[in-house]
């Protein structure tokens, strides 16, 4: 008889011991939905906080690809496409964070200038170059004036206030251009018209690295793909190891630290 009575108390004990516990777990589930709506409203706010503000500051039109909340800084984290002048098909980050006052934080200004001094330089880099097959990009100088992000026109830049822009240029070509003397003559012949373009632009500076790279190893390559889906100047990605193809780099016409204005 004892050991039934017994045993009925542990039964309500136990009873009573997951009723207790359903119930801390049924709380915690609703204060973690609770939690979840109050981050998918805050992500819908911070959507639309950072698109106006993008918007506003340049003057064009984005689409956010990625969001996530950073909760050990306290910050959101965009990941943002540009839908003009995106020659590169390139994204970048923007950042909302509050320190004390919430701000956009974005690092957009220099990319998209250095798209647009790309696109505008590669018809004269065709016509200087010719028959050559010539890849490069600009890098905007860290000195160019904030006063551009606006302007959407490059033409506009260059003709009005091209003592606002400094950019660098970075060259690759891939066939043999200093093996005989004539070549070589011809080449530096190309090269000087450029130095005497940019020169002639009243640019605050520019400067060139040229590298030129051997012609037979990459004649049977793929180079505009090659370029397309890896990142040259990093260590490439699991289809093109391109640290093997820096290794057949003959020369560097000229150092990057030169300035030719």
């Amino acid at each position: 008889m004892k050991n039934k009575k017994r045993d009925g108390k542990m039964k309500r004990k136990i009873i009573i011991f997951l009723i207790l516990i359903l119930g801390i777990l049924g709380c915690k589930s609703i204060d973690l939905t609770n939690s979840k709506k109050k981050l998918a409203l805050e992500e819908t706010r911070i959507r639309a906080l950072v698109m106006n503000e993008l918007e506003t500051r340049y003057d064009e039109k984005f689409e956010i690809r990625r969001i996530r909340y950073d909760k050990r800084r306290d910050k959101w984290k965009l990941e943002v496409y540009p839908l003009e002048n995106n020659i590169d098909d390139e994204t970048f980050i923007a950042y909302v964070k509050k320190d004390p006052k919430e701000r956009v934080i974005a690092n957009y200004y220099s990319m998209k200038i250095s798209n647009l001094t790309t696109m505008y330089y590669r018809p004269i880099i065709k016509k200087i170059f010719r028959e050559k097959k010539v890849y490069y990009w600009t890098g905007l100088g860290n000195d160019t004036n904030k006063s551009l992000k606006r302007i959407k026109n490059i033409n506009k830049i260059i003709k009005e206030v091209p003592e606002k822009l400094s950019f660098h240029m970075e060259m690759l070509i891939f066939e043999d251009v200093v093996s005989t003397k004539e070549k070589k003559e011809a080449f530096i012949k190309e090269v000087w018209e450029l130095f005497k373009y940019l020169k002639s632009q009243n640019l605050k500076w520019a400067s060139i690295t040229i590298n030129i790279y051997d012609e037979d190893f990459f004649r049977d390559k793929d180079i505009d793909h090659i370029l397309k889906v890896s990142n040259w100047f990093s260590r490439g990605t699991s289809e093109f190891d391109v640290t093997e193809y820096w290794k057949k780099k003959l020369c560097w016409t000229l150092d990057r630290r030169t300035r030719l204005l």
